[in-house]
């Protein structure tokens, strides 16, 4: 083999003279140049029932047993041999036209080139290449501390969790933890916000790598903010057309509220009036979504005495109903709240229950009875008259 010069990613190299020897056997050599070595060097590839010997070339002392080039190697011919003799018309010329292919990186990416090796990558600068591996890990339980290996993650228990593996995050990182129990976080490790979740939301965290925590981005309901968005179920205790008033929500025959209008110079609107002699009730309900923190209810009403020192206790029972569950549920144990009277008579009020019973019923439909039971801590002794009704869900 006479010498010659190759060029790989822009460098000539001179490939010194060489032999190639057929000791015995039947088969076929091919000859190229090995470009993943610095410098390149000759290489010899024999088939299966030849003895080869190669010096020269560079490097080349041992001959490689192989039916195929390798895919670093420049091809430059294959010679067929019989009987431990070259054949005289057994070689296949292979070496190509000079040319040369460019290569441009386009966005995101970069190239660099090492000897003449050329790498191309993707630019981190730009397009970020994220420590969690793609897709849904196995089930973490809740903890102190949690190691999360995937983007997604389950996380069973309701123990608080302080801190979450950061050890080698890229900025930026995402990971979402999803609530087989309604487990809690505090900000006493690397988490930037204390969060409760309930069973079946999804918890979405941002990794800030300069100030080295995970940062909440959505679900449960945060302290100092960064809660979901609140989604709000409101109600009339009655309407008012043409000075007639008709009841907001469904009623039994009997004990139900007496519908009227307040009408001012300005404003009209129903009430439903609920008078001093017994209890009066109404109900309604509503599809509550899949995921729900807390329940809370905000009242309106007003009061037809003037006595600050009188009371009206607002009391609710709620029920849900998942789908193909009977359509006549029990309500829970009434909650209530009592609602001071004005100095002056039909000024709007407000009462608040702030944590309405909703445990389970995540995407069920959920029923609410709302009352009132004159007696007791109810010291009204007067009509209460309910404007509106606002449950709030989180």
């Amino acid at each position: 083999m006479a010498s010659g010069v190759v060029m790989v990613s822009g460098i000539s190299y001179l490939i010194p003279a060489g032999t190639v020897g057929i000791v015995a056997g039947t088969g076929t050599v091919r000859i190229g140049v090995d470009t993943s070595v610095t410098p390149p060097t000759g290489k010899v590839y024999y088939t299966a029932g030849l003895t080869v010997t190669c010096a020269g070339m560079g490097s080349c002392t041992a001959p490689v047993p192989g039916a195929a080039f390798g895919v670093d190697d420049l091809q430059l011919v294959t010679w067929t041999a019989t009987s431990g003799v070259f054949d005289s018309n057994g070689g296949t010329e292979l070496r190509g036209m000079l040319s040369r292919n460019r290569t441009l990186t386009g966005a995101g990416m970069i190239s660099s080139t090492s000897g003449h090796t050329q790498t191309i990558s993707v630019n981190t600068a730009v397009i970020p290449i994220f420590t969690l591996t793609p897709g849904t890990g196995s089930a973490l339980a809740s903890g102190a501390t949690i190691a999360p290996a995937n983007r997604v993650h389950h996380v069973t228990g309701t123990s608080a969790i302080s801190t979450i593996s950061a050890a080698g995050m890229t900025d930026g990182e995402i990971l979402t933890l999803v609530a087989d129990g309604a487990f809690t976080t505090t900000t006493a490790g690397n988490i930037g916000l204390a969060v409760t979740t309930s069973v079946g939301q999804s918890l979405r965290l941002v990794f800030d790598s300069i100030a080295a925590k995970w940062y909440p981005a959505s679900a449960g309901s945060g302290s100092g903010g960064g809660g979901p968005s609140s989604l709000v179920k409101e109600y009339a205790g009655a309407t008012c057309q043409s000075g007639s008033g008709s009841l907001g929500l469904n009623t039994f025959t009997a004990d139900s509220p007496i519908p009227d209008c307040t009408i001012g110079t300005n404003v009209v609107f129903g009430v439903a009036k609920f008078p001093n002699d017994k209890t009066y009730s109404m109900q309604g309900s509503f599809a509550m979504p899949a995921s729900v923190s807390t329940v809370s209810l905000d009242l309106w009403w007003q009061a037809n005495v003037a006595n600050a020192g009188l009371s009206a206790v607002w009391q609710l029972q709620t029920a849900c109903v998942a789908s193909g569950a009977s359509n006549d549920p029990v309500f829970n144990t009434a909650q209530s709240v009592s609602s001071a009277a004005a100095s002056t008579a039909y000024k709007l009020l407000t009462a608040q229950i702030a944590a309405v019973s909703s445990a389970g019923c995540g995407g069920k439909e959920f029923f609410f009875r709302i009352f009132r039971t004159p007696g007791g801590s109810d010291t009204l002794a007067a009509t209460a008259e309910l404007k509106s009704l606002r449950f709030i869900i989180q």
